[in-house]
């Protein structure tokens, strides 16, 4: 994600994160997308509530 965050970084404001269980991020079983849904949305209400996906 990091040479698409930096094409956009000119026009745009860039958030990147690791998902749940991916990168440096860890995991709470039991797995489940809802959780990295939740994740999703802590960060657009952290952007101001705005984002492009």
């Amino acid at each position: 994600m990091r040479p698409l965050a930096a094409l956009l970084r000119d026009a745009f404001t860039v958030c990147t994160y690791d998902r749940r269980g991916r990168g440096e991020s860890s995991d709470t079983m039991p797995y489940a997308v809802a959780r990295e849904v939740e994740d999703l949305r802590a960060l657009i209400a952290q952007a101001r509530g705005e984002a492009y996906v």
